[in-house]
């Protein structure tokens, strides 16, 4: 299995980038005229999102400190939109995941694919070049 490249930031780069992500935020939410513009993605519809304060801050804090922000609540308030929205301010990939109760820490680590491993080992028996088998969660 291929290792993926990982992009280490040295702590002056890692602040620095920080640093930007919460001034995109901030401006963001500065401009209440100018909202995020959200491409279609998967089955979601292109929209427009206008952040609030509290969501603003929850992303700040959640970048300031390095650590994930956990986004919880009922159906339909609009927490998909805030990952999109975020993902889009901060120039990265949007990948999503809906947690079960019954899902498992390494359900967000890793996919393996058992028919593509499969069908990779056979192309290699025959002379072929197998690819991945392990994929990061779909996006």
């Amino acid at each position: 299995m291929k290792k993926q490249a990982s992009k280490e930031f040295s702590p002056e780069q890692l602040k620095a980038r920080r640093l930007e992500e919460i001034t995109r935020i901030d401006k963001a939410l500065k401009e209440p005229n100018e909202p995020i513009v959200l491409e279609v993605q998967g089955t979601w519809p292109a929209t427009r999102y206008l952040f609030e304060q509290p969501a603003a801050d929850a992303l700040i804090a959640a970048i300031a400190s390095g650590k994930p922000l956990l986004v919880r609540g009922e159906p339909g308030i609009g927490k998909s939109q805030l990952a999109r929205a975020a993902a889009a301010i901060l120039e990265r990939p949007l990948v999503f995941e809906v947690v079960q109760p019954d899902s498992e820490y390494t359900d967000l680590l890793w996919r393996l694919d058992h028919t593509k491993r499969l069908a990779d080992a056979q192309m290699a028996g025959r002379g072929g070049s197998g690819d991945e088998h392990a994929s990061a969660p779909a996006t």
